[in-house]
């Protein structure tokens, strides 16, 4: 029977996992980045966790809100940071002793993503050797049964935080009862019945977890400052949105002049903008990626108009804003 669940992930695949979950009254720990449909899942608690994965627009809700440490501060830093480093972290402040993983194979074990019964594998074993990002990239690891499996980068960055994290904590015993897989460098690997010795008394979870739900309750947050504060970022969306929108038409406007392509009123509607409520927490960082990106798609070439390079740059950047502005936006129908 599940205590306690967690979920981080921003896709559809974690709807999926707890959809089929015998959990629907058990308490919720989520993140701020988490696919929204969760929540259909679940009739028990719900517990926010401070995960540090939601960027600028996470750290000021939770300035604005007043909210306390992250549950997981250790892995604030990690790439490695999952649902089983948060699970981990919960377990270690709740008092467990031991600590046993199971199903943590961190490996495609017969080329698998998943056990059976969890979600089927869409996708192809050649598709997944083409992964081109740098934590989804293949390798081939020596397992913990002597064997090479196939893994991927993040799993190994996983298995390497487990292990540090365990080795702070001498006092605890960690035991490894998955079958095969990567494995966790100094966790004993054992089979999950040969464990019964370590585990020398008993306790009501569900009484332990009702008492920290109730000490920890975030019941200084009041629902109208919080409906407040969406509403002045809304607010202050809409003005981006016409800011972005007339810098756009000053661009198209100046396109094919022999002006300089940041005229008067293209820096005074670029000022508006960096000044709006919503700009450091939803708008800046996305800028700053964008820009980068621009740079890297329209290089300046030796033989072609460097103003007019420039020109597509900046179209890129403000139309690709205005259209993450106005995804924002309709966030709130």
């Amino acid at each position: 029977m599940l205590s306690l669940t967690f979920a981080i992930d921003p896709n559809e695949e974690e709807y999926t996992r707890l959809l089929g979950a015998d959990a629907f009254q058990r308490p919720l720990l989520y993140g701020n980045r988490l696919f929204s449909k969760v929540f259909y899942t679940r009739g028990g608690e719900y517990g926010y966790m401070q995960t540090l994965t939601g960027g600028p627009f996470e750290e000021h809700m939770e300035r604005k809100l007043q909210l306390s440490t992250p549950l997981a501060k250790e892995f604030a830093e990690e790439e490695a940071l999952s649902v089983t480093t948060l699970a981990l972290s919960a377990a270690i402040q709740l008092g467990c002793n031991p600590i046993v993983f199971v199903g943590l194979d961190l490996a495609y074990l017969d080329r698998k993503r998943y056990a059976n019964g969890v979600l089927s594998d869409k996708e192809a074993w050649s598709d997944r050797k083409q992964n081109k990002r740098t934590s989804d990239q293949l390798l081939r690891r020596k397992g913990v049964l002597g064997q090479f499996v196939d893994t991927q980068v993040k799993w190994v960055m996983e298995s390497s935080v487990l292990s540090t994290y365990a080795k702070k904590f001498p006092d605890i015993q960690f035991f490894n009862a998955t079958e095969g897989g990567l494995g966790i460098k100094g966790v004993k690997n054992a089979p999950i019945d040969s464990l019964q010795n370590y585990f020398t008394h008993t306790f009501d979870i569900d009484a332990l977890l009702q008492a920290e739900i109730a000490t920890n309750a975030l019941s200084h947050i009041e629902k109208a400052n919080l409906w407040q504060e969406l509403e002045k970022i809304k607010q202050s969306l809409e003005n981006i949105k016409t800011h972005i929108q007339k810098l756009i038409e000053e661009l198209e406007n100046n396109e094919h002049t022999s002006r300089d392509i940041e005229t008067g009123r293209f820096l005074a509607y670029r000022l508006d903008i960096e000044e709006e409520y919503a700009y450091k927490p939803l708008i800046e960082q996305l800028r700053n990626c964008l820009t980068y990106k621009a740079m890297r798609l329209y290089r300046l070439p030796i033989k072609q108009e460097a103003r007019e390079i420039v020109w597509k740059r900046h179209m890129f950047l403000w139309s690709v804003l205005l259209k993450i502005v106005c995804a924002y936006l309709e966030e709130y129908k």
